[in-house]
């Protein structure tokens, strides 16, 4: 991916980038590592292949950046891959639902850009998140969730998600921890956690 992403640099420079990673997401979570694991994108059912998590963030370094990373794959909008890709994404989108097999539609948002080829990182975010809620409700007649982050924001995440969990520990009320988190709508393909 890191080879694609310099060719694509080289042969066809711009002053944005955007990168979509699809297939199969899992986020935090790695199907194939009974401990968690690494957590992953991109799965290949022939090779067994896939992106993990951690990977991500070393792919867009790697590569020199990229203003806006999307992802056409489920579970893949969360915290954990937020933090992997600060200081070399300006705009992520993704969903932390799964996402329906029809995908992102391209044909809609990639119009939107072919009118407007210098439009900002935020614009264009906010453009797929539009195009996907739209083609969604009106097309395929069902919901379906989509959003795009700052990642300049992952720090200040960062900060709260430690602050909490501080707080949590230093209450120690492992009962109400734990009813807290059996309560959590689920969207992961694996099933609940076990304690």
């Amino acid at each position: 991916l890191v080879d694609f992403i310099s060719w694509s640099k080289k042969n066809y420079p711009a002053s944005r980038y955007m990168l979509i990673i699809w297939n199969h997401g899992s986020g935090w979570m790695d199907p194939r590592q009974s401990n968690g694991g690494s957590k992953g994108i991109s799965f290949d059912d022939e090779t067994g292949n896939y992106i993990r998590t951690r990977e991500i963030g070393a792919i867009v370094r790697e590569a020199g950046g990229v203003d806006v990373l999307a992802f056409d794959a489920c579970l893949m909008q969360m915290g954990e891959v937020l933090s992997e890709v600060k200081g070399n994404v300006m705009v992520m989108v993704g969903s932390e639902e799964t996402i329906p097999g029809v995908g992102y539609p391209y044909h809609i948002f990639l119009s939107a850009l072919d009118k407007e080829p210098g439009m900002s990182a935020e614009k264009l975010g906010s453009i797929l998140v539009e195009a996907y809620k739209m083609f969604y409700e009106q097309t395929i007649k069902r919901g379906a969730q989509l959003s795009a982050v700052r990642v300049a924001k992952a720090g200040d995440l960062e900060a709260k998600v430690k602050e909490f969990a501080a707080a949590a520990r230093a209450l120690n009320d492992v009962p109400a921890l734990k009813a807290a988190r059996a309560g959590v709508m689920r969207f992961d393909m694996i099933g609940a956690a076990s304690d």
